[in-house]
């Protein structure tokens, strides 16, 4: 028997993981906690900073990820021209690895496109670092 106590229905999230090869639920809400309101299934959810989708396919987490390390890269660009590549290297480090590290073992089968967002973000950081607009190859830095 699942015994839950204390549920906080606005924080609580429900996903039903699906295979792709099935058809798809058409569960929309959940009863967890007899006497309660029943709590909504989401496409995603949340734990950890990590978003889950129902396929795990990761996209979410992946799209979150490329959005928060470009508008940290936008900002360090802004004061790019008072650091050194140390400095540089450090900030790429400390703002952009991290969050791409950041339960990356969760990341394992993504689709070759998340992987390609991830890869620009990465070249981005290297020019970052480096100095180098966008048309510059990353090969020859």
């Amino acid at each position: 028997m699942l015994m839950m106590q204390n549920l906080n229905p606005d924080k609580t999230e429900i996903i039903i993981l699906e295979n792709k090869l099935d058809k798809p639920s058409d569960v929309t809400s959940m009863d967890i906690v007899p006497d309660e309101e029943p709590i909504e299934i989401k496409k995603w959810a949340k734990n950890l900073g990590t978003i889950f989708d129902s396929n795990l396919s990761m996209s979410e987490n992946v799209s979150k990820i490329v959005k928060s390390c470009d508008y940290q890269l936008v900002n360090m660009w802004r004061i790019a021209s008072k650091l050194d590549r140390k400095q540089k290297t450090q900030l790429v480090t400390t703002l952009i690895h991290s969050q791409i590290d950041f339960c990356n073992a969760l990341l394992v089968n993504m689709k070759d496109c998340d992987v390609k967002r991830l890869q620009k973000v990465q070249n981005s950081a290297t020019r970052f670092i480096f100095g180098q607009r966008k048309r510059r190859k990353i090969t020859q830095l």
